[in-house]
């Protein structure tokens, strides 16, 4: 039996980003609800792309796979495990994977791995966790893995959420000797509860049902939970100090005296005097450790399972090879609710720069798109018409018709 690569340095080979062309200026947003600055100042968004009915998440993932094989020189017979995480599938017993499965099977690969993590916000990396483990496993077959997190935030006019929506897909390349390391134990910690704060019920509308404060107040539990067991496990280790020292927290400013960050309630979530306090208490180190990781999403918009590695992507088009030798600290969380902090060391590392070649459109051409989205929700027979064919960039997978049962057929922009 040929002996298989090392399983050394497992992680991150190749990282891709695709979001749609069309984009809505925040400013447009705000003029149009009447509310300036609410979503530049007060949630730091600068614009949110979106997409119309010709494409979804499988068109989307489908894309960010293709174009990141192609740029990584790596064939599709090469890839033997495909993870997808989502919250927005096109259907609750297909998934997205097998539908990504056809452009393999073309090339003759059957022999894949592989399903859906579904779960809000945090499925991504839950398909990264497990398609690293499996390269490190003793299942693992020599061929490289692919994590793909794939999702359209969308919310109903009026909705306070509105302008926290986006689109768009990442694939991630997984195998051995990476660029960027998947740290194991105790780099990595986890935390799961059960919680209603956002949620999709069955055959409810196209949106989300959400309790702003209560995701709010979860994720800010949660946070310190996971960094704890991260000490926890590290306790008596080298590692302990390090760890340690990087998850301290700045003092606390005057206004939050006596306020207790494990023990946090929603009245405190709603306390807008204190949140300006924490903000300007804490402003220099974001600045220092969390601002350059935003800086692409605060252009995209929330992409839901894709957020954080839409994130991950505009750090490495920013730092590129000063990421060498650094350790990022990464935190995922989920609504529901499921969160996992893990570490990517970097070893010798671009984001291509589509954001300027994206087609400004008004808040009327946004309406119509979000219109067009749920137009196509539950639809059989249909066939997409929201704008030109010719507005989707060459290479693009996009959603050609829905069949009168229900079946969803694809073709690439030549």
């Amino acid at each position: 039996m040929e002996s298989l690569p090392s399983r050394q340095n497992v992680g991150i080979r190749g990282l891709y980003v695709y979001f749609p062309r069309l984009v809505v200026q925040q400013v447009d947003l705000e003029q149009a609800d009447s509310c300036s600055g609410k979503y530049t100042v007060g949630l730091g968004q600068e614009a949110m792309t979106f997409c119309g009915d010709r494409e979804d998440v499988v068109s989307m993932a489908a894309t960010a796979v293709l174009r990141l094989l192609e740029a990584a020189g790596v064939a599709l017979t090469d890839i033997g495990k495909i993870e997808v995480g989502t919250e927005t599938g096109v259907d609750r017993s297909k998934s997205v994977m097998s539908y990504l499965v056809q452009h393999f099977q073309q090339q003759g690969n059957t022999t894949l791995q592989g399903s859906d993590h579904m779960h809000g916000c945090y499925g991504g990396t839950a398909a990264l966790l497990s398609v690293a483990d499996w390269v490190g496993s003793p299942s693992w077959d020599g061929r490289l893995g692919l994590a793909v997190a794939t999702d359209i935030a969308v919310y109903p006019e009026g909705s306070p959420a509105r302008p926290t929506g986006g689109s768009g897909a990442a694939a991630l390349l997984i195998g051995p000797d990476a660029p960027l390391v998947l740290e194991q134990l105790p780099w990595r910690s986890h935390f799961a509860a059960h919680t209603f704060d956002f949620f999709k019920p069955h055959g409810h509308p196209l949106y989300p049902v959400v309790d702003g404060p209560a995701t709010t107040l979860a994720h800010q539990q949660q946070l310190p939970e996971v960094a704890q067991t991260a000490v926890n496990s590290s306790s008596g280790s080298r590692s302990s100090s390090v760890i340690r020292q990087r998850l301290q927290l700045p003092p606390l400013p005057a206004e939050a005296a006596g306020l207790d960050p494990a023990c946090l309630s929603e009245a405190s979530i709603l306390d807008r005097q204190l949140e300006k306090a924490l903000l300007a208490a804490s402003s220099a180190l974001y600045e220092q450790m969390a601002a350059q990781g935003a800086a692409l999403q605060r252009q995209l918009g929330n992409l839901y399972t894709a957020s954080l590695f839409s994130g991950l992507a505009g750090l490495l088009a920013q730092q590129g090879p000063c990421l060498a030798g650094k350790r990022l600290l990464c935190f995922s969380y989920g609504s529901g609710v499921v969160a996992s902090m893990f570490c990517l060391r970097g070893r010798d590392l671009a984001l291509p720069q589509r954001l300027q070649q994206r087609l400004h459109r008004s808040v009327a051409d946004f309406d119509a798109a979000m219109a067009s989205l749920r137009a196509a929700y539950g639809a059989a027979p249909y066939v997409p018409g929201f704008g030109p064919l010719e507005e989707l960039e060459e290479g693009v997978v996009y959603l050609e018709r829905i069949d009168e049962q229900f079946r969803r057929y694809y073709a690439r922009r030549q």
